[in-house]
Parts: C-alpha cells; sequence; structure tokens
C-alpha cells in the first residue's frame, strides 16, 4: 500500500478503484468518475505530481494504468499550460520512470504505457527536446534486454501520428514531426539496428546456455526493435533503411523461425515504395537498396520452393503465413519495382521463374 498519509494520492487511488470496481453500486462509480474528470481538468501540477505518484509501483496495476492515461491526457491535452521548464522537468521524470520500470516482474501493459508517454512527449515537445534526452536512452538501452525492449518500444511509438491518421493533429505538426524524426533518423536507424544485432545474438548465447529466461528477455527486445523497425520501414527514405543496415539486418533474421514473421513484415513494407520520380543521386540509391531487397526475398523464396520441392511439394503448417509474406513481398517488388532488375537478365529470369511458382 502507498504511504496512508499521502491523502491527495489516496483520494484519487480511491476514486479509480471505485470507478473500476463492478461491486460499487452506479452512484458511486458517476461519483468517482465525477471526481476524476474534476481532477483532469483541475490544478495541472496536482494533476501531474499525482498522477506520477500513482504510477509507482506500491499501487495496484489498475490505478497504475489509470494513471498513465492521465499522464497522457495531460500532455496530449494540456501540455501547453506547463511552462517550458516544467515541460522539460516533466520529460526527465518520464524517462526516469522507464528505468524503475524495467524489471523482470512488471507486466507488459505497463511498460508499454510508460513508453507511450515517453513518445508522446517528445511529439509534443518536437525534436529539440529528442535531441536532449537521445544520450539518456542510448545508455539506458545498453543496461540489459529489459531496458532496450522499453526503448524500442518509445521508438515504435514515436511516428505513430505519420504512420496512423490522426484527426486532432494539425496538418503543420505531422509534417513538423516528420520532418524532425527524418532528420534524425542517422541516430535512431544504427541504434536499432545495434540493438537488433546485440539482443539476437546474446539470445542464440543464452539458449546455447541453457538461461531460457534470459535468453527470453533478449528475444522480447528483438521483437520490440523489428516492431520500432517496422513502424519506420512505410516512411523512412530507403537508401536510409540501407545504409544503416537495416535491411540487412532484417533479411538476416528471415532464416531464424522466432523472427522471420516480425522480418517479413519488413519487406512487406518496404516492396511497395515508390521511387522517386526525378534523376537525381535519391533515385539510383533508392533502385540500388531495392536491388538489395530484390536479392534477399529472391534468396529466401528460392530457399522455399527448394524444400517443398525436396518434401514433395508438402509445406509445413507453420510455414503458411511466411509464405504468404514473401509471396505478398515478391509480387509487390515485381508490381512496383521491376525496374530496378529489369537491366539484369539473369536476376530478371530468376525473378519470373520463382514469382510464378509462388503465385
Amino acid at each position: 500500500m502507498a504511504d496512508a498519509n499521502n491523502n491527495p494520492a489516496s483520494n484519487v487511488a480511491a476514486a479509480i478503484a471505485a470507478a473500476l470496481a463492478w461491486s460499487s453500486t452506479p452512484e458511486a462509480r458517476k461519483a468517482a468518475v465525477s471526481y476524476l474528470e474534476s481532477v483532469k481538468t483541475g490544478e495541472i501540477r496536482f494533476l501531474a505530481s499525482t498522477s506520477f505518484l500513482l504510477v509507482k509501483k506500491d499501487w495496484s496495476s489498475e490505478i497504475r494504468l489509470h494513471a498513465f492515461k492521465m499522464l497522457q491526457h495531460l500532455v496530449r491535452l494540456r501540455w501547453e499550460e506547463l511552462n517550458p521548464t516544467e515541460r522539460r522537468d516533466f520529460a526527465n521524470v518520464a524517462v526516469e520512470l522507464m528505468s524503475e520500470i524495467a524489471d523482470p516482474c512488471e507486466e507488459w501493459a505497463l511498460k508499454s504505457q510508460t513508453a507511450a508517454l515517453l513518445a508522446e512527449i517528445v511529439r509534443r515537445e518536437g525534436i529539440n527536446l529528442w535531441q536532449e534526452l537521445f544520450p539518456s536512452l542510448v545508455s539506458l538501452s545498453s543496461k540489459g534486454p529489459i531496458q532496450a525492449e522499453l526503448v524500442s518500444m518509445m521508438l515504435r511509438w514515436l511516428p505513430e501520428d505519420i504512420t496512423v491518421h490522426n484527426e486532432d493533429l494539425e496538418g503543420d505538426r505531422r509534417r513538423l514531426l516528420l520532418r524532425g524524426l527524418t532528420q534524425s533518423l542517422p541516430e535512431i536507424l544504427p541504434l536499432l539496428y545495434t540493438l537488433l544485432e546485440r539482443h539476437f545474438g546474446a539470445a542464440i548465447s543464452e539458449v546455447g546456455r541453457q538461461q531460457l529466461d534470459i535468453a527470453k528477455q533478449h528475444a522480447a527486445a528483438v521483437t520490440a526493435t523489428l516492431n520500432a523497425i517496422n513502424a519506420y520501414a512505410e516512411w523512412a527514405p530507403l537508401p536510409d533503411l540501407a545504409k544503416y543496415g537495416i535491411i540487412h539486418g532484417c533479411g538476416f533474421l528471415l532464416s531464424s523461425p522466432d523472427f522471420r514473421l516480425h522480418a517479413c513484415e519488413f519487406f512487406k513494407l518496404v516492396s511497395p515504395r515508390k521511387r522517386p520520380f526525378d534523376a537525381s543521386s535519391s533515385a539510383s540509391e533508392f533502385d540500388s537498396a531495392m536491388r538489395d531487397v530484390f536479392q534477399i526475398l529472391m534468396n529466401v523464396s528460392g530457399e522455399f520452393l527448394h524444400r517443398s520441392v525436396t518434401n514433395a511439394g508438402v509445406i509445413d503448417e507453420s510455414e503458411f503465413e511466411f509464405a504468404e509474406y514473401i509471396c505478398e513481398s515478391m509480387v509487390s517488388l515485381g508490381s512496383a519495382n521491376l525496374q530496378c532488375i529489369s537491366g539484369d537478365d539473369a536476376k530478371l529470369t530468376i525473378y519470373l521463374q520463382q514469382v510464378i511458382p509462388l503465385g
């Protein structure tokens, strides 16, 4: 239990409990909801300090999750009411909270909410805050697989307003976010590649040592990193995804049964990307990167076809979804980017030989 002398936080906690409890009477639930709404619309510093108290481990998961929602409400709808110093302090507390919640016993939902909160703060405050926080996040991600998972989750949420239509987000804000994140890709993408490489290797190593619980933590970090990468795959410039090793890393993981579906999602997203219309260096860099994508997918589809022939056409049920992803990506490549290999008769022939049986 939390400190009983902390009456304001205890009152809010009691209201959350009453609002969520099945045993509450309609009148009690209505009163609790009304009180919580008054807190959300009331004095902003009380809302912030009380909510930060209620996300601590002293409280139940239900109360903590609701407190996270209150913090996110503040950031989304009342952020401008805080002065610049208060906003920086708020962000620093959120980073500290990520460090505190990096615990094997913490629920995934609480970790996710912590990462989402910090991502929301960065989206609201902009690129300058991101540049200030980035060294702390790199340091945090290097401390262990759970910390790496949290940082990757935060990076996955960061571009959400770009990839998901949000009617509440003004066009100018969306453009500013896109510009800021694009400028930050030379920091973000190498970090994601490092986390992918580090924790995939560690997961394999720990499995070999029969340290399965630790291996699962590293595997969770790999999955979170792949999810983050896929949040950038739709819009980050393709040459950047190639330059910083992302295409290569995801291609390597296509051979891993544990991670190949997440890696397939990356190729499903990049395969239909459109080539720049101009004849600039960016267009030739795009072609080069897309040729790498072609080669990776042709290799994996060739291996898949070889296995199916060797097994007399029998495909293991666990491979159906993998095969579907590869098929979709290969067709997308041919539909949108065949020009990247049309000048290479050998590659074009191999592509056609493979994509027809896949289809």
